[in-house]
């Protein structure tokens, strides 16, 4: 340093100095006649650079800086603040170990944040890069607490912070926060509804400096994410849906010292049934706030500091500039937390005494009804026995009525009745059978309940309904029934008619075959949807695979390294550890292995590499491999025992393998494959196009719509048992159809079809959902010959089964019958038969045709092509499509909009059993998108959605 320092002030005199760097020596010299001649610019010239060098080597290196530091020196009990660590131009670092302190609970706040700056000073760019680590410190008691000094491993050596001090305090709540809860009754009954009232009073909160006063808005903001509302979730829930909250109101309440302040109350009110007698418990209701200390005017760059510069000020003012610049901010809280004290209401418990034996715990006023979907029946047959109760009281804890006194005359399921409650009735369902044709009725069903108004105990019940029951003739009493007589009239056909077996159905015939409906368990499960594409990969890529892998076979001695990249990234990786031969190899070697084992592109680079490793949970490893990487390039520049230090990172290198390794194997999650430009703001802008941009559009489109479209849409809500139930009665419906059809009495068996395929579109209106049940119904509908219909559940069902042959040949014959273009027909199975058939035999007689010549390559070419051709139109068919729906009438008539009011544009005749993409919906109607004369609103009911 004092050497250059010497030779900048020769340079800046002018004067003749001589540089010991300089290659002119004293024999050179003796050639210079004159040195005075020499240029002196020059010289000047020739000594700054030398100047400089000598600068630059004199100055001394800077290493990293670790510095440590609270958010704050003030802290309350159960509220934590921030210990902060930053690590400025470090290499690599380890996270420092966290002492234990007694009363305070230590947690890391997330992953490190880094950072980096650079700046540019008369042209010299300098950079700085940091890393900062978090923690949360959360005392448990209050005290004065000191964090001792922390080692941090930076760049191979361990730096110390200092101490660190912070004293902790109980923040009294005091009179600023008052929470009550009331109840609207003195005494109630256990179940009986109780309204109650949760009052909070807060005092508002007034800057002295500022002169400054927070209204009530203001105030509720500060309510911490540390509140529990118990009961009121509810209504608190119910309010952020509706995006509000309750309003404050100016009130004057007196302290428990006689004081009178004014504060803010806020009321919430809700309903509760309570279940057990005595006090209210309110244990888990607690009210938090971060209670404002400091009020601070923040100045924040305009608009037009950030175009100018901050030299011009806004050209409207400096009042504009100055409201427009600044904003009020909450400078410093503190945690404060009330409890709820509850009022004097009791809950007293219902009376033992004078209990009927019906009573199964219902509280309020009750009425019930029954009925049944059959009057006529046979001996044996099951009858639907359906109760509804409606009541003031709460309808989820009512029970069954018992049903034991019916066992004299009916044999009752024994499966217990969950009900379900629609429209303020709570239904419940059972199945009974009558033992024989004495039978007469269906006896009263009592139900009892505790009235809390008059406290006494009532009993009400249904009226008896009167069925006929005849004599079975053919008919074993666990077999399965047929016809029956949907009317509530007590008249029937004039002889009952006995149902074969379902599997007395399956005869000879393919037709029959083909129409057979599923049943089991297997229709009442949901089903996800399933697709033809990787089968159609599998037929169409089979062959070329077998022969890729009898050519890689022929040929294996010419690709050994192809064959090493085809073993796991942890064998790959560790044999190329084995054959390092200088520590660089090494990283470049694990960045291949978490590119591969993350499923990383080979362009990602290395610091992408470590950020993956972090966002996987594996921090603690991407330390650890940073640090190795930074030792293998320290450790090539030397020459000290180099084989040993080689040997020592390699053994390194291979733990690290096997413990990335092994946590990789005990992590549950699957790392599914990232693209490298995952975090470009490209991507993030394609990932709202797809998804967020059409929710959007759609919700701001159909805004005013939703409550028609919800209207429209039935939903039945059904427990398993009721859902069997309803399975049974449709599968007995559709095979007394088929016994009435192939009898000749064709009226009966239309409205048995229909009404099974009432109780089946009532299984999917419950929310079952598969193919085997979209089969059944397709079948029903065929039946009828409501063709259409039956093509659109037929192509629900492909969509979860592609692979039933069943399924696509009823499709097919369907379509057939309605009179349907080819190119209308939908058919993906067939297509991919036909055409993995001819590709598998033209790649035979291809290969055949090698050994003998005198083969027609050309037949082979062409079954190739046709079979590619098939390909085609199997993928475009199973390829899924958004707003798919097909016609069930064969004159659709379209509408210039969504309304009887607007004019017929066009009408699309023969169009029974075809797909049309649906746009928009609205209400009742729906918009056709196509071609400029296929396009207009439609009938929704003219129209089933695929």
């Amino acid at each position: 340093m004092r050497r250059g320092k010497l030779m900048l002030t020769s340079f800046l005199r002018g004067g003749d100095f001589q540089s010991p760097f300089s290659e002119t020596s004293t024999e050179n010299r003796r050639h210079v006649k004159n040195p005075s001649l020499i240029d002196p610019t020059m010289r000047r010239i020739w000594m700054l650079v030398l100047a400089c060098i000598s600068v630059t080597l004199a100055s001394p290196s800077s290493g990293a800086e670790v510095d440590a530091r609270l958010s704050s020196g003030q802290a309350y009990v159960n509220d934590s603040i921030d210990l902060q660590i930053t690590i400025e131009d470090a290499e690599t670092y380890e996270p420092p170990k966290i002492p234990t302190v007694d009363g305070l609970t230590i947690e890391s706040a997330g992953v490190p944040r880094r950072s980096s700056q650079t700046t540019i000073i008369n042209g010299r760019m300098s950079s700085r890069q940091s890393v900062t680590l978090v923690y949360e410190i959360t005392p448990t008691r209050p005290g004065t607490f000191e964090i001792p000094p922390m080692e941090v491993s930076v760049d191979g050596r361990l730096v110390k912070t200092s101490p660190l001090g912070f004293v902790a305090s109980v923040s009294e709540t005091g009179d600023l926060m008052l929470v009550e809860i009331v109840g609207k009754q003195d005494r109630v009954y256990v179940g009986e509804p109780l309204e109650l009232t949760l009052k909070i009073w807060v005092r508002p909160y007034r800057d002295e400096t500022l002169d400054r006063l927070l209204s009530e808005g203001e105030m509720w903001q500060m309510l911490s994410d540390r509140t529990s509302w118990g009961p009121f979730e509810p209504a608190m829930t119910d309010m952020a849906q509706q995006r509000k909250r309750p309003g404050g109101e100016n009130v004057v309440r007196k302290t428990p010292e006689g004081e009178s302040k004014g504060y803010y109350l806020y009321e919430i009110d809700t309903t509760i049934y309570p279940n057990k007698p005595g006090k209210i418990d309110a244990s888990n209701v607690l009210i938090a706030m971060n209670y404002p200390l400091e009020l601070r005017i923040e100045k924040r760059r305009s608009m037009f500091d950030e175009a100018f510069g901050g030299q011009f000020g806004s050209p409207f003012g400096d009042r504009f500039d100055s409201a427009m610049s600044s904003r009020l901010v909450v400078a410093a809280t503190r945690p404060i937390a009330a409890t709820a004290e509850v009022d004097q209401t009791q809950v007293v418990p219902i009376p033992r005494e004078g209990r009927p034996a019906s009573f199964q715990g219902a509280v309020g006023r009750y009425e019930m009804i029954a009925k049944t979907d059959l009057r006529r029946v046979s001996a044996g047959d099951p009858i639907t026995l359906q109760l509804g109760v409606s009541g003031d009281g709460p309808l989820d804890s009512v029970q069954a009525p018992p049903l034991d006194h019916l066992r004299e005359k009916f044999r009752i399921d024994g499966q217990p009745l969950a009900g379900f409650i629609q429209n303020g009735v709570k239904y419940f369902t059972t199945t009974i059978r009558p033992i024989d044709e004495t039978v007469d009725s269906i006896p009263s069903i009592e139900m009892s309940f505790f009235d809390p108004k008059t406290e006494t105990f009532e009993t009400i019940q249904t009226e008896p309904i009167a069925i006929k029951v005849e004599e079975a003739e053919r008919l074993a009493m666990d077999s399965i029934v047929g016809p029956e007589d949907r009317s509530e009239s007590t008249t029937s056909s004039d002889e009952p008619l006995a149902v074969s077996s379902p599997s007395s159905l399956q005869d000879w015939s393919p037709f029959r075959w083909l129409l057979a409906n599923e049943s089991g368990p297997v229709v009442l499960q949901n089903q996800q949807r399933g697709s033809l594409k990787g089968i159609v990969w599998l037929v169409y890529g089979l062959p070329l695979v077998i022969g890729l892998i009898a050519t890689l076979v022929r040929h294996r001695g010419h690709l050994p390294l192809m064959f090493q990249r085809l073993r796991p990234a942890k064998q790959f990786a560790a044999n190329q550890l084995g054959d390092v031969s200088t520590p660089n190899e090494i990283p470049a070697i694990l960045q291949t292995y978490v590119q591969r084992s993350f499923g990383l592109r080979p362009d990602v680079d290395w610091h992408r590499c470590l950020g993956v490793l972090r966002s996987h949970g594996y921090s603690d490893k991407a330390a650890e491999l940073e640090s190795l990487a930074h030792r293998c390039h320290n450790t090539a520049t030397t020459t000290i025992n180099e084989n040993d230090q080689r040997r020592s990172l390699i053994d390194d290198a291979q733990q690290w393998l096997e413990t990335i390794a092994a946590a990789q194997s005990n992590n549950r999650f699957v790392f599914k494959r990232r693209q490298a430009s995952s975090h470009e703001l490209g991507s993030a802008l394609g990932t709202v196009r797809r998804s967020v941009a059409p929710m959007a559009l759609f919700a701001l489109a159909s805004w005013n719509l939703m409550p028609n479209l919800w209207a429209a849409t039935s939903v039945v809500l059904l427990d398993e048992a009721q859902q069997a139930t309803v399975l049974n009665e449709a599968d007995q419906a559709y095979h007394a159809a088929s016994q009435w059809k192939s009898q000749g009495d064709v009226g009966r068996a239309r409205t048995s079809y229909l009404d099974a395929a009432k109780r089946y579109q009532m299984l999917i209106d419950s929310g079952i959902d598969n193919g085997a049940i979209h089969k059944n119904l397709g079948n029903v509908y065929f039946q009828v010959d409501q063709l259409g219909r039956s093509v659109a559940h037929y192509r629900i069902a492909q969509t979860f089964t592609p692979w039933d042959v069943r399924n696509q040949a009823n499709l097919i014959i369907a379509q057939a019958r309605l009179g349907l273009g080819f190119r209308h027909w939908f058919m993906p199975l067939a297509w991919l038969v036909v055409g993995g058939l001819l590709w598998w035999l033209g790649w035979w007689r291809l290969a055949g045709s090698r050994k003998d010549s005198g083969r027609r390559w050309w037949l082979s070419a062409l079954m190739l092509v046709v079979s590619i051709g098939c390909c085609i139109v199997t993928l475009d068919q199973v390829e899924p499509r958004s707003g798919l729906a097909i016609s069930v009438v064969d004159t659709l008539e379209l509408r210039g909009g969504d309304g009887e009011s607007f004019g017929v544009v066009n009408e699309l005749a023969g169009v029974e059993g075809r797909s049309f993409v649906i746009g928009q919906q609205r209400g009742d109607w729906c918009l056709i998108e196509g071609t400029t004369s296929q396009s207009g609103w439609a009938r929704r009911d003219d129209l089933v959605p695929i």
